[in-house]
């Protein structure tokens, strides 16, 4: 069995339980008639007849074990008076998510016949909110058909609502290996807006997108986006294509000081390039020499190294890493025991590094190595932060008991 593509399918499982069926039969409809018809009528009746509340939206509900038609779509078209954050291009603290949720406790949602038409109705709603339910809802439990990806990028070709085209990306981001859905993406990986391009940085910094021509070119160009959180996000996603190009850009970011808010994206990328956790089956030694030469690299701050990069691989699959280590010549514990230990002993580092040094001695080293960290801790002057390293080694000796 592909361990990998197993522990995927696995996620996506457990996602799907609470997603919708999604088919399209043809797109119809267009934005201005999307709301007009009877059952689309009768669903807005139904919705503006209870107040906006959690209670008042589940009260819409009269039927018993499954939902008629109307409540269904009722319940999809309440997203229509949420609000959107436009920095973020998320869905506001609203009660139509936690509605949704009590209603599929106690009900199954209308037949597959009656969800397509519903969502086939919808797709070209006047609401962007709802066209954006709509657009995300295409994903399946294990991709969507080419029709449904062919009907979603149809509807996506002369939109021009942020929060739709969001949704867009967000929906066919495991589809980047069709030829429109690359094109569809790399072209906004260049959109005015930050938040679209950040969500291009993750569709394309997706191990689905391995292998897709343009998509290493595209992430090093969103790694030195103007927008940091842009940067981060294509740094994070990085590593995932498997392109050890990558490593460069990577390296600049993280000779920056003033990115270290981003350095544990760009040590994440570097990670999966050459650990790999869970999976355990990339190996890079030009990725792994530029992780410990950060970790290395003196004098230490509060900042730098960032503490959140020292335990990035502090954790491993017990099952997959001997194997591992078999192919990953260049893994050497008595090297990461040693850059730990420098981390952990260094006063000028942040502390919560330094802890994190410590577990990382521990998962990869010796209680000999500890007890010697620990006495060199101990004749550190001037170490404000002495007595949380200590106590952290402490709580690693007595387990290692």
């Amino acid at each position: 069995m592909n361990t990998k593509k197993h522990f995927k399918k696995t996620l996506l499982i457990a996602a799907a339980v609470a997603a919708v069926v999604f088919f399209f039969a043809c797109t119809g409809g267009n934005k201005e008639g999307g709301t007009t018809g009877g059952k689309s009528n009768a669903a807005q009746k139904l919705l503006e007849s209870v107040p906006f509340t959690q209670e008042g939206l589940v009260s819409m509900v009269k039927s018993s074990g499954e939902l008629t038609e109307t409540e269904y779509e009722a319940l999809i078209l309440a997203y229509s008076k949420c609000k959107i954050n436009q920095e973020t291009l998320k869905l506001e603290e609203n009660p139509v998510h936690k509605a949704r949720s009590v209603v599929r406790d106690t009900h199954n949602n209308p037949s597959g016949e009656i969800v397509n038409a519903v969502q086939k109705r919808l797709l070209n709603h006047e609401s962007p909110l709802v066209r954006g339910f709509i657009v995300e809802g295409v994903q399946s439990l294990f991709g969507v058909n080419k029709e449904n990806v062919q009907a979603v990028l149809d509807m996506l070709k002369n939109e021009k609502d942020l929060y739709v085209i969001n949704s867009g990306i967000n929906a066919l981001s495991n589809e980047m290996k069709d030829d429109g859905v690359a094109a569809f993406i790399f072209a906004q990986a260049k959109n005015e807006n930050s938040a679209i391009r950040t969500s291009a940085a993750k569709a394309i910094g997706n191990s689905w997108s391995a292998g897709v021509s343009g998509a290493t070119e595209a992430i090093i160009a969103l790694i030195n986006d103007k927008d940091q959180n842009v940067r981060g996000s294509a740094c994070a996603g990085s590593g995932k294509l498997g392109d050890e190009r990558v490593i460069a850009e990577l390296v600049k970011v993280l000779d920056n000081p003033a990115e270290a808010e981003i350095h544990n994206k760009c040590i994440s990328g570097l990670c999966t390039l050459w650990f790999d956790y869970p999976f355990h089956e990339k190996t890079s030694k030009a990725a792994y020499d530029a992780t410990l030469n950060y970790l290395k690299k003196t004098p230490r701050t509060k900042d730098v190294p960032s503490w959140t990069t020292v335990g990035s691989f502090k954790t491993f699959n017990e099952d997959k890493l001997p194997e591992w280590e078999k192919k990953a010549t260049y893994f050497n514990r008595s090297e990461i025991v040693a850059v730990m230990s420098s981390i952990a002993a260094d006063a000028d580092a942040n502390w919560l590094g330094r802890n994190s040094a410590v577990e990382a001695i521990a998962q990869y080293g010796t209680k000999a190595d500890l007890e010697k960290l620990q006495k060199t801790v101990e004749t550190n002057t001037g170490d404000d932060n002495q007595s949380h390293v200590l106590n952290k080694i402490k709580e690693k000796l007595e387990k290692n008991k």
